[in-house]
């Protein structure tokens, strides 16, 4: 593929890139665009860049939380801020935290995403924290009762057969 410039529809800047068939690419947010023709492509682009123009407010609460696994405390910090759009090069979404007003992207692949959640109320927030050292506790009582009751099955079958141990019918 060969850089072909940049393309500007509704205030959003992509870039463009031609392959060596002739065929006409571009990358919108998680949207991949072709065409066969440099203005086919330019229609897509503006469909597309329409839905990431413009702006949105989507409050959330991050909340972060640490687990020390010699002491099993578990920690929690809470951050509020409202999402504004998704980037159109890398489909990031784009925002703002709410306390200092600074800017962020966050990937899809970023390891808060699966501790996002609608604005909370402080109840909610505890109780999320309560459900949350308790499945801590459940999953260490659940490993514990594991390492009482495990065994290894071919260490035990080796050693019953050297203590000349029938054999089976």
């Amino acid at each position: 593929m060969y850089d072909a410039g940049t393309v500007t529809k509704n205030g959003v800047e992509i870039y463009v890139k031609v392959d060596t068939f002739g065929s006409w690419h571009a990358q919108v947010g998680d949207d991949k665009l072709s065409a066969k023709t440099k203005d086919e492509l330019v229609k897509q682009i503006e469909r597309s860049t329409k839905k990431i123009a413009q702006e949105v407010s989507v409050p959330f609460v991050s909340v972060d939380i640490r687990e020390n696994y010699n002491t099993g405390d578990v920690s929690f910090s809470a951050k509020n801020g409202t999402a504004t759009g998704v980037h159109s090069g890398n489909g990031n979404v784009l925002g703002r935290w709410n306390k200092d007003g600074v800017a962020f992207q966050r990937s899809s692949y970023d390891s808060h995403q699966d501790k996002t959640f609608r604005p909370l109320t402080q109840a909610e927030y505890d109780h999320y924290k309560d459900l949350y050292r308790a499945s801590v506790e459940a999953s260490h009582a659940v490993g514990e009762w594991e390492k009482a009751h495990k065994i290894n099955l071919k260490a035990e079958v080796l050693a019953t057969l050297e203590k000349g141990a029938a054999p089976a019918e």
